[in-house]
C-alpha cells in the first residue's frame, strides 16, 4: 500500500486500537443492519452502519492480508468517503472529505477511513462513559 496522506492521520493500529473485538463487532453489525431499514434511516444512522462496515472490512483484511479482501476494504471505505462527501455535517475527524489527500491514490480512502473511526469510536466511548 502507498501513501501520500497527511502525517497527523492515524495509524490502523492507533485507529482501531480501542475497538470491539473484531467477532464481536461484526455480530453487532450484522444486528444493526438486520434490525435498521438503512435506506429510510437518518444520514447518521446511515453513516455509522457504512463507518462500521468499512472499519470490519478493513480489519478483515488487516488479519488475512488477501487480495480480495482488500478490494473489498478499499471499496467500503470509499463508500463511506463518498457518503461524507454528499453529507459532510456528520463528519468527526481533522480532515474533511474534500481534502486533497483522500484522493491521492487506492489507498487514500482506507486513511480517511482510519481518521473517522477513530474519531467516531472515540466519541461513541465519551458518550457511553457519560451515560447518555
Amino acid at each position: 500500500m502507498t501513501s501520500h496522506i497527511a502525517s497527523d492521520v492515524p495509524s490502523p493500529a492507533e485507529a482501531y486500537a480501542n475497538a470491539p473485538d473484531l467477532e464481536e463487532e461484526t455480530t453487532r453489525l450484522a444486528s444493526i443492519l438486520a434490525s435498521r431499514d438503512l435506506l429510510t434511516g437518518t444520514a447518521a444512522q446511515q453513516r455509522e452502519a457504512i463507518l462500521r462496515q468499512a472499519a470490519v472490512d478493513d480489519r478483515h483484511w488487516r488479519q488475512g492480508r488477501d487480495d480480495h479482501a482488500l478490494t473489498v476494504a478499499r471499496i467500503s471505505a470509499r463508500s463511506l468517503l463518498l457518503f461524507d462527501l454528499a453529507f459532510p455535517r456528520h463528519t468527526a475527524g481533522p480532515h474533511r472529505p474534500d481534502d486533497p489527500h483522500w484522493h491521492t491514490g487506492p489507498d487514500a480512502a482506507l486513511a480517511y477511513l482510519h481518521q473517522e473511526y477513530l474519531a467516531w469510536h472515540t466519541h461513541a466511548v465519551t458518550v457511553d462513559s457519560c451515560g447518555r
